[in-house]
Parts: structure tokens; C-alpha cells; sequence
């Protein structure tokens, strides 16, 4: 499963719905601060070994909608409204999400 564009879409889609502010110009360091290689192999593994390999997908891609929608928020308060985004704040949004034990099914 493919999931760059489905985690893109996702964050790309609930961050337009909270702020007018541009975050493309910060998608390629907000990548960098993720494990999404080791997610992709995580959830192929785990699709492969599926005997259901639909539902699985379905169920992934759900929970990746979920993450990625809920990055976009953590995101958006912690860089006070969109308005200061930095690599920083970045890892200050992953690691929030990480300390409230909100990317536990997945490496994040």
C-alpha cells in the first residue's frame, strides 16, 4: 500500500479545513520527522500475512486518515494557529502526539 499520498491527502485536507495558512512549503521536512518507510513495511507486512488482505487495507488506510487528520490538529495548536512552523515545532507536535499515546499503532 501506497501511503505518501494517502497521508498527504489526509493532513493536507484537515489542515486546509483549520487554517488559510500554506503548509506545502513544510510537507518534506514534516515527512523527515516521521518513520513512514518503517509504517509502509509495517502495514505490508501485516497485509500480506492477511487472510483477509481488503479488510486489512481498508482498516489501515482508515487508521492512517485518522493519524494524518490528527497530526494536522496537533500541528495546528501547537504552532500557534499555523503561524510559526519550524522543524522545532514539528517534533514538538510528533511528540505530543507520542506522550498522549496517540501513534501507538503505528512508528511514528
Amino acid at each position: 500500500m501506497e501511503i505518501n499520498e494517502l497521508l498527504q491527502n489526509a493532513f493536507l485536507s484537515e489542515w486546509d479545513r483549520l487554517s488559510s495558512r500554506n503548509v506545502t512549503p513544510y510537507l518534506n521536512l514534516i515527512r523527515e520527522n516521521f518513520a513512514i518507510i518503517n509504517v509502509r513495511n509495517r502495514i505490508n507486512e501485516n497485509i500480506r500475512s492477511s487472510s483477509d488482505k481488503t479488510l486489512r487495507e481498508r482498516y489501515h488506510r482508515h487508521n492512517l486518515n485518522e493519524l494524518a487528520r490528527l497530526y494536522a490538529r496537533t500541528l495546528y495548536q501547537v504552532s500557534n494557529s499555523g503561524a510559526n512552523i519550524n522543524e522545532a515545532i514539528i517534533r514538538q507536535a510528533k511528540m505530543q502526539m507520542k506522550s498522549e499515546k496517540m501513534c501507538d499503532t503505528y512508528p511514528c
